[in-house]
């Protein structure tokens, strides 16, 4: 359960921070 959160928790981390990024790029 701890493996698949923390998993979940960089998945939507890497999304919202990647998206940002790309609509100010």
């Amino acid at each position: 359960d701890t493996a698949v959160k923390e998993g979940d928790l960089v998945k939507r981390t890497s999304s919202i921070v990647d998206v940002p990024v790309g609509k100010a790029n």
